[in-house]
């Protein structure tokens, strides 16, 4: 294999195996806030496999027309992945590791992108989504309102994004109603996590319930 070929293969692995982030963008010399970019955190590697690889799955299920079955998008994929070519060991493992997982879902594909059913508020939700690593863009949002009460993607996206702000979360609202209010906001969506996801979600409710000698 000649020395462009080895470039394109490499390069074929590095493209494939990154997600999506929201972050501030800086353009021109301007700022421009919680925007959906790829950037240096994008990178899927081993060291953050587990962590994202939901995260990766949904962004690579979203680049199929919408029309295609859940199943025939991972039949796609698995054949995609089959096609990418690499001599690296890390891409070797992560191909691996992603088609191990893929074909898990396939055992229950029509049943894994479930309804959302939920009791919290749609602040709730989207916090909820925020702690279960999930990346909701405008593009994407209407996906997650599906079994839900809710019909408006840009409501969701929008509370997403404040959430997605730690500044936002861990923030005192000025107020014991408010305060009080926030903390079972918090308690209410741990309560519908997955247990692999609340260590960050009660670290900031142990935030929160400091500032509760502020106002006795």
């Amino acid at each position: 294999m000649n020395l462009e070929n080895r470039i394109y293969k490499k390069l074929e692995s590095f493209s494939f195996f990154k997600i999506k982030v929201i972050a501030n963008l800086e353009f021109e010399n301007k700022i421009y806030k919680n925007v959906s970019q790829y950037n240096n955190d994008s990178f899927i590697t081993l060291e953050n496999w587990e962590h994202y690889k939901e995260v990766f799955f949904e962004q690579r299920m979203n680049t199929y027309y919408p029309s295609y079955k859940l199943a025939e998008k991972i039949k796609l994929e698995l054949e995609e992945l089959e096609a990418l070519t690499t001599n690296e060991n890390k891409y070797k493992i992560l191909k691996d590791r992603y088609k191990e997982f893929l074909k898990n879902i396939t055992k229950d594909a029509e049943v894994y992108l479930k309804d959302y059913i939920t009791s919290l508020s749609l602040k709730g939700y989207a916090l909820r989504l925020f702690y279960e690593n999930k990346i909701i863009t405008k593009d994407n949002a209407k996906k997650y309102l599906e079994g839900t009460k809710w019909t408006s993607g840009d409501k969701l996206y929008n509370e997403f994004i404040k959430w997605s702000n730690r500044t936002d979360r861990k923030a005192d609202p000025e107020g014991k109603i408010k305060l009080k209010n926030k903390i079972e906001l918090f308690e209410n969506v741990i309560k519908e996590l997955p247990e692999d996801k609340t260590a960050l979600a009660i670290d900031e409710l142990q935030i929160l319930n400091s500032y509760k000698s502020k106002y006795q």
